[in-house]
């Protein structure tokens, strides 16, 4: 993951398939994906970080395996269920995707918008999250992904523990 600024406009993360196993709507290997990154508070924590250690331009910001990204998700999930926080499903990679993409529905940003952020090429494959969650829910603008960590912890140790 490599983090640039377009036209100094608006910071943007650059996202390179790595996908192995070719099948139906999956992007090939090596194709780039651009993601705006819409949270200011994060894009300025980045900045700040950046300004700090100097990346390379073209180099991956953190080289940090699959296999590396679970074990530390493993630990968190341990040491919430410690705390007497418990998940309904289990804490993946991959459930942070679910979670992007739901949360970007849940701000009314568009379906097509979404699609392209997450290399979805069929739009069936975005029924899966619409037909799940009703989105009654305000509109609005910004796409904030902070806030308040207790909240979130309050309402995880009211679910029942996973079987």
């Amino acid at each position: 993951m490599c983090i640039r600024d377009r036209d100094g406009v608006r910071p943007f993360v650059r996202i390179l398939s790595e996908k192995v196993r070719a099948r139906r709507g999956r992007p090939p290997k090596d194709e780039v994906r651009l993601v705006p990154l819409t949270d200011i508070s994060y894009v300025r924590q980045m900045e700040s970080w950046m300004i700090t250690t100097r990346p390379r331009r073209r180099e991956p910001l953190w080289a940090v395996t699959d296999e590396t990204m679970r074990n530390w998700l493993k630990q968190a999930v341990r040491r919430a269920e410690a705390d007497g926080v418990h998940f309904s499903i289990p804490v993946t990679p991959h459930t942070f995707r679910h979670s992007y993409i739901m949360h970007m529905l849940y701000h009314r940003q568009p379906r097509k918008v979404i699609q392209a952020l997450v290399g979805h090429r069929d739009p069936r494959s975005m029924e899966v999250y619409t037909r799940v969650f009703a989105l009654d829910m305000a509109a609005t603008l910004a796409v904030p992904f902070t806030g308040d960590g207790r909240d979130a912890a309050e309402i995880l140790r009211t679910l029942p523990p996973l079987r």
